[in-house]
């Protein structure tokens, strides 16, 4: 605060310096002026604090920032926040799990490995809900962590991710060509505080489509809620396999879930075109509800696309306007 009183009282260019004379004589009244416009910017910036406060702590950092689009992006958090109480629930639910355990371990660290090759009872099921639209289908991965042992977790504290990539061959009679659509999508798992986990990715309903998934393991015993000077100690952390690793078991039981949806759809009807544009009568969750596609000249042999791919909502296609693209090497956030 006494940052921001500074700001106002020592701006050139505010009114206030414009007003003061600049005769000598008159410095002890400019000195009384600029303690009176000091007491006002105080009272100010109080008021204005705890009314923000009392409407909601989002609009606190509103008022300090001056960048739009971080305005924008509180303004969308703040509109939802009375709306996200199952969030809210399950994220104090975690903060209260790591601090019943000091954020440390109920046993022994889990292991990404351990997970993987013990956790032969995948269950991955078809989800009918309204955000996959027509071309997708919604697929919940549950399965249950295990520490370095091969013991299966009984409370939770890991940070896991779940990555798929599907692709399909479609062969072109104008110039005998075959091009792969490849389709790529990451979900963050649900932490069930028993030691299971649950992640809902979004799959395209195609009938031939190959299936690759990987997991990644960020952070196991509740570390991901420390502070940064109790990550920063000696031994105050767990050296992890980050990952991504193959998980074979678990593209076998998503394309087992998906051979039971009926609506199948061959390659030839899977497209994006057929989907209406994106407009501002789409909310939030339908634009960031979405896939990466791209068109290869090649079944991709790993995980990886190409900066070419482009991000594809579910239910609508958006109007992708035509520019340069800037020089130099281009890399992509992830694998």
């Amino acid at each position: 605060m006494d940052f921001f009183i500074q700001f106002l009282a020592n701006d050139e260019s505010s009114d206030y310096k414009k007003m003061q004379p600049s005769s000598h004589p008159a410095r002890s009244n400019s000195q009384s002026h600029r303690q009176k416009y000091k007491f006002i910017a105080a009272l100010l910036f109080i008021a204005i604090f705890v009314l923000a406060i009392y409407y909601r702590e989002d609009a606190a950092v509103l008022i300090i920032g001056n960048d739009v689009g971080d305005d924008n992006i509180i303004i969308s958090r703040a509109s939802n926040k009375s709306s996200n109480t199952d969030d809210d629930t399950y994220w104090n639910a975690l903060v209260y799990a790591a601090e019943q355990f000091n954020f440390n371990c109920n046993g022994t660290p889990t292991s990404i490995h351990t997970t993987i090759s013990a956790a032969k009872d995948i269950a991955v099921s078809v989800v009918e809900d309204n955000k996959s639209g027509s071309l997708f289908a919604t697929l919940e991965f549950k399965f249950r962590a295990y520490d370095e042992s091969s013991s299966p977790q009984k409370s939770g504290g890991d940070e896991f991710v779940l990555d798929y990539l599907s692709y399909w061959s479609l062969s072109s009679l104008d110039d005998n060509s075959t091009k792969y659509t490849v389709v790529k999508s990451s979900a963050f798992a649900r932490d069930g505080l028993d030691g299971t986990y649950t992640a809902r990715l979004f799959l395209p309903r195609h009938m031939q489509q190959h299936i690759m998934i990987s997991l990644r393991h960020y952070y196991t015993c509740h570390e991901g809620h420390k502070l940064p000077d109790a990550l920063s100690l000696k031994n105050g952390y767990q050296k992890l396999d980050f990952g991504p690793l193959d998980w074979t078991i678990a593209a076998e039981e998503a394309r087992n879930a998906l051979a039971s949806i009926e609506s199948g759809i061959n390659a030839s009807f899977f497209t994006i075109d057929n989907l209406p544009k994106c407009s501002e009568s789409n909310s939030n969750e339908e634009l960031l509800n979405g896939v990466w596609i791209e068109e290869q000249s090649n079944p991709p042999s790993n995980m990886s696309m190409t900066i070419e791919a482009h991000f594809q909502p579910l239910k609508c296609k958006l109007d992708y306007m035509s520019k340069i693209k800037p020089a130099g090497t281009h890399f992509r956030i992830g694998k």
